[in-house]
């Protein structure tokens, strides 16, 4: 965003992102996008905002995952669900905040830092529908009161951005 002085480009994505494929934001944004299925928007959230309605809401957050997250459990999320292709450390303290992924290479070397391994969707030895209900069946889990890997290994950051007003 040049005109409020900050420029992502060498930020965003990361060397990790890189590394793992992507060369472009827009490409990166493409995953988030793809994540939503058919459900439409039902809104627009600011950083923290709650929902006033049920429904999917895109909420406008720093792209760094702890202030993301923390944005989010500030809104009132009560449980996170956080897609990664490369290793992530980032968890939530204050919600749950389960690590799914379906990256084989990172499911190697991270295996016991992930909740779940959706790599079966991306072979076709499972379809969505099954990747769906093995992550339905951890959120479960997990509000019933399994720690997630996260809390586990008592990973997560709590970040809330600075705002300053426009010059």
């Amino acid at each position: 965003m040049l005109e409020t002085g900050q420029d992502y480009r060498g930020v965003n994505p990361t060397q990790e992102n890189i590394e793992a494929g992507l060369t472009t934001l827009t490409e990166k944004t493409m995953g988030p996008l793809s994540k939503i299925g058919r459900s439409g928007f039902a809104g627009c959230l600011g950083f923290a905002d709650r929902p006033a309605a049920p429904g999917l809401h895109f909420m406008d957050t720093p792209f760094f995952s702890p202030t993301s997250l923390t944005g989010m459990a500030l809104g009132g999320a009560q449980v996170g669900l956080f897609a990664m292709g490369v290793f992530n450390p980032s968890g939530m303290p204050l919600m749950p905040t389960l690590k799914v992924c379906g990256n084989p290479a990172t499911l190697d070397r991270w295996a016991d830092s992930i909740d779940v391994d959706v790599a079966a969707l991306l072979t076709g030895a499972e379809d969505l529908d099954a990747g769906a209900d093995r992550i339905h069946r951890a959120v479960r889990a997990v509000v019933a009161g399994e720690p997630t890997r996260a809390e586990h290994w008592t990973e997560g950051q709590l970040i809330a951005p600075r705002v300053t007003a426009a010059l």
